[in-house]
């Protein structure tokens, strides 16, 4: 029995590494890194270095090489941490509200004193932070959307496309019939079904290149408010990053804490909030989020449900002598072809007229689990599901009798 169970396991490992899967590289972390140094300047071998994520209170140990230097990566993305240095024969040096940025090494460097020196006085000196855009680390040009500018910025649409567009070089699509936003967004004259958009690490690109958006769906797959940072990259030279000649757009999403926190968001607009002579129509955005922890310091959730309906009235037919289409309805020549095929043919094709309302439906959800199995393994599993129908009933009416 215990052979046939080793077997089955067995068999079932060689069949997932035989699996032809489509991997492509992404960032889903954030590092730190630095030197430790005593207070002539001297690298310090063998000293601790203790990283603390405080909202989880994950740790991480590591030493300083010969020179010196340590670094620690795979961290999750924000904050705040702590970066305690310790070594026999010195004084404990503690840093900190740091907080780290997706994809990007932060530096944090310590001066640690002999505990035998006594300081007559201790001078203060203002240092200036490192940039992110002038960063010797950056592997080609970029930024980075943060949390705060997310929750703090308007968005209209709720949309990568809003925050992508706060990098200078890229650029937002309209709809050229409506002027409206179509959630696309590009950069370096490259057509945007050319970016690859990915998910903590998971790339969620329209193979067929059907929507505007550049993602498999109507609409985006996910709410903004399961982002917890976003990084928007332009020819970088990392060989890790591939699939793309456009932009690279990495999204990292929440984590749950160990204190239960949530948020409920409401959003809607209707004529009444835009400019006179427009039909009547309705957008609603509901979203609610809960993160917190199952098992304290360990492990934690994250979940949220956002659903988007917008009511608007339907298109009439009335056709356009000038431009046909361009107001939206179809060709009069419709109506006529209608009538010929109840006259003459005897067929009943129905009406080609439409009225009343009709809605469009968004519906997302987001399940996230994160397991700190130790100080070197972390464990983290997300389920996404995203579902649209949308009234297209601008070119059902264009149909041949």
């Amino acid at each position: 029995m215990k052979n046939i169970k080793r077997l089955s396991w067995l068999f079932a490992a060689i069949m997932f590494v035989a699996m032809p899967i489509n991997v492509i590289a992404q960032e889903t972390s954030s590092a730190i890194g630095g030197t430790v140094v005593d207070s002539d300047g001297n690298p310090v071998s063998g000293a601790t270095v203790i990283i603390k994520h405080i909202p989880t209170g994950a740790t991480k140990t590591i030493s300083t090489n010969n020179n010196g230097n340590y670094q620690a990566r795979g961290l999750r993305v924000g904050g705040p941490y702590t970066v305690s240095v310790t070594n026999d024969g010195f004084g404990d040096v503690t840093k900190d509200d740091i907080y780290l940025k997706l994809g990007m090494t932060k530096d944090v460097d310590a001066t640690i004193v002999s505990d035998s020196v006594t300081l007559d006085s201790i001078s203060v000196v203002g240092v200036v932070p490192s940039s992110d855009t002038f960063n010797p680390d950056n592997m080609g040009t970029g930024s980075v959307v943060t949390r705060e500018q997310i929750d703090n910025l308007a968005s209209t649409d709720r949309s990568l496309a809003d925050f992508a567009r706060l990098d200078s070089r890229v650029q937002a699509g309209v709809n050229a019939a409506t002027g409206e936003s179509n959630g696309s967004f590009a950069a370096a004259g490259v057509n945007n079904r050319y970016n690859n958009i990915s998910i903590d690490g998971v790339a969620t690109n329209d193979e067929f290149g059907l929507e505007p958006t550049g993602q498999p769906g109507l609409s985006q797959s996910f709410s903004l408010d399961t982002i917890e940072e976003l990084q928007i990259q332009l020819s970088p030279y990392d060989t890790a990053l591939s699939n793309f000649v456009g932009l690279n757009v990495n999204a990292v999403t929440k984590s749950g804490t160990n204190e239960l926190h949530g948020r409920v968001n409401l959003f809607y607009q209707d004529e009444g909030f835009a400019r006179d002579g427009l039909n009547d129509f309705k957008n609603e955005t509901y979203s609610v989020s809960l993160g917190g922890p199952i098992i304290k310091d360990k492990l934690f959730f994250f979940i949220n449900y956002e659903n988007k309906e917008r009511t608007d009235v339907a298109d009439d037919v009335t056709g356009s002598a000038i431009a046909p289409n361009a107001d939206g309805s179809p060709n009069a020549n419709v109506v006529e072809a209608a009538r010929i095929a109840r006259e003459v043919w005897g067929f009943d094709p129905g009406s080609v007229a439409t009225s009343g309302a009709v809605v469009d439906d968004q519906e997302k959800i987001l399940v996230k689990l994160d397991w700190e199995i130790n100080e070197k393994q972390r464990l983290s599993m997300r389920y996404n599901q995203s579902e649209d129908s949308d009234f297209n009933l601008r070119h059902s009416a264009n149909r041949d009798i």
